[in-house]
């Protein structure tokens, strides 16, 4: 917790800290003075126990850099096995938060999931480069 405190300190302070690891992680540089907004980082959540009522639960870090890209962080000291199913649902909820219903195309709605990373404070040979899930969606049927 005292890593997450630290990180949302520094970024509320001064969010221009992240465009190097921007550029790092994903290739993406700003100039100085690029706009950026942070966003709300609690979502409802149903996983802990299904019989409960809905809950909530706040990710570490949601912003809008320059108007066009999201993106998603989070402080983790170890290495977490739901780590990754975590991540997916802060990040669908997101991403159901900042999809309006006017991005169409021919192939149906479009949903834009933030840029997103785990960091690691301290240095660990079991913590993974990537964490990976293979998520297999069904169609939605219209008719029947």
């Amino acid at each position: 917790m005292l890593w997450d405190e630290i990180l949302k300190a520094i970024v509320d302070a001064m969010p221009e800290q992240l465009f190097p690891l921007f550029k790092e992680l994903y290739g993406k540089e700003y100039p100085r003075g690029t706009p950026i907004t942070l966003l709300a980082t609690e979502s409802s959540t149903y996983r802990e126990n299904p019989d409960a009522p809905p809950g909530s639960r706040l990710s570490d870090i949601a912003l809008l850099v320059n108007g066009t890209d999201y993106y998603h962080l989070e402080c983790q000291m170890h290495n977490d096995q739901d780590m990754v199913i975590r991540m997916i649902a802060y990040d669908l909820h997101f991403a159901m938060q900042h999809t309006t219903s006017g991005e169409q195309n021919p192939d149906g709605l479009v949903m834009r999931f933030p840029r997103s990373a785990v960091i690691y404070p301290e240095k660990n040979n079991r913590i993974p480069d990537v964490l990976r899930c293979r998520i297999i969606l069904q169609p939605l049927l219209t008719r029947l």
